[in-house]
């Protein structure tokens, strides 16, 4: 058994497909292209593959990760070429690292990347200066016993925003990810609402730009 790092990317045909669509296409693309993967053992045998950060429905990316054990060695070209041929309209393998142990950057990761494009009442209610003075942004987040207000001002890492027209804009944003705290674009925008008087977000539409690990792109 062989494992790998494959990074992928999702454009605006595929922007609405499932995670669980997805991995059913990529299993689909991967016996399509030829390529033996590898499956767990026990009564009910499924293919061996992780994805670092399953993307939401109607976000696109350049930057998807995901770990895949193949039944057989295939070089790095094998893989990424196999894919590509395969794969429908919309999705496409940028890289493919081959891994010699188990060892993966996954559980590193720590930050992401995303540029958000945003339709609203009246763009400019909204000061990025303003917005990123407040020493705290409470806003009511989603966890697992239900919904309380949390203070995401200490995981917006880094935020700038452009008004491209009067109900136009653009913002680029790192904030937090991973196993310690996550952060979703939609919170940021919720407190962006909160903290402009009489500012509505009509329309968002997000684009994951990086997935960094300790800092640092993965592949």
């Amino acid at each position: 058994m062989s494992n790998y790092i494959i990074k992928y990317a999702k454009d605006e045909r595929v922007r609405y497909i499932s995670h669980l669509d997805f991995m059913r296409t990529f299993y689909r693309t991967a016996r399509r292209c030829g390529l033996n993967m590898a499956y767990t053992s026990g009564f009910n045998p499924h293919p061996i593959m992780t994805v670092a950060m399953p993307l939401s429905v109607g976000v696109t990316s350049e930057t998807e990760y995901m770990k895949i054990a193949f039944s057989e060695e295939y070089t790095e070209e094998e893989v990424k070429s196999g894919l590509n041929s395969a794969f429908p309209n919309g999705l496409s393998v940028i890289a493919v690292k081959k891994l010699e142990g188990k060892e993966t950057e996954f559980a590193k990761i720590n930050k992401v990347v995303y540029e958000t494009e945003l339709e609203c009442n009246d763009c400019g209610l909204f000061s990025e200066a303003d917005f990123l003075n407040n020493k705290s942004l409470l806003v009511m987040k989603k966890t697992k016993s239900g919904e309380k207000e949390a203070d995401i001002r200490p995981y917006i890492y880094d935020f700038s925003a452009e008004k491209t027209d009067t109900d136009k804009m653009k913002v680029k944003m790192c904030i937090a990810a991973g196993n310690d705290y996550n952060l979703k674009v939609e919170t940021v925008l919720l407190a962006m609402e909160k903290y402009s008087q009489g500012l509505k977000i009509t329309f968002s539409c997000s684009h994951r730009v990086k997935i960094l690990a300790d800092d640092k792109e993965i592949l």
